[in-house]
């Protein structure tokens, strides 16, 4: 309700922090207000250089976090990580990389490059990637991502994609559009 525009220029993922309007009927629609919005990176995938992705997008170890906001849904894989930070001014780059073969459909592959930012200090980031196009973020799949973690070791990890909740689907019903615009 107290948000009139979208404030973001393109495709973005948010935390939200809200609360209901009080004296709302029974709707299956409900009028919040945000107390925040906060954006986090949000990135297409990058390119399969195949052997050359080390090289390409880094190879420097990151810790995945077992939390709520690592998740598979609507098309896109959210990712809670953690690396070494050092020097500030030093910008790490984080990309996800679409390694599926046939035994391994949606598996991917998150490279980490601290660009020689080296420290004993670990600081956390979160990053959203597109996993899925806009016509296929309701299906059910199984998504594997594999990456080099702290102790030197590649691990891997199993998620059930979420496909877009019913909410997100009825955006297109024009009495929700409205309110979108």
């Amino acid at each position: 309700m107290n948000v009139t525009k979208c404030p973001f220029e393109k495709e973005t993922r948010v935390f939200v922090r809200f609360y209901e309007a009080e004296n709302q009927s029974s709707s299956a629609y409900k009028e919040v207000n945000l107390t925040l919005l906060s954006d986090m990176l949000t990135k297409d995938l990058a390119e399969n250089k195949g052997a050359d992705n080390a090289k390409e997008y880094g190879s420097d170890a990151v810790v995945i976090y077992d939390d709520w906001t690592t998740v598979a849904e609507d098309g896109y894989m959210t990712i809670h990580f953690g690396a070494f930070f050092g020097r500030g001014g030093i910008t790490h780059s984080i990309n996800l990389v679409d390694v599926s073969d046939a035994e391994h459909p949606n598996k991917f592959r998150l490279y980490h490059n601290a660009h020689n930012d080296i420290s004993l200090n670990t600081t956390d980031g979160y990053s959203a990637f597109r996993i899925f196009p806009r016509s296929e973020c309701d299906k059910d799949a199984t998504i594997e991502l594999e990456w080099d973690d702290l102790s030197g070791a590649v691990r891997q990890v199993k998620f059930q994609h979420n496909p877009a909740s019913p909410v997100q689907k009825t955006a297109e019903n024009p009495e929700v559009q409205k309110n979108l615009k």
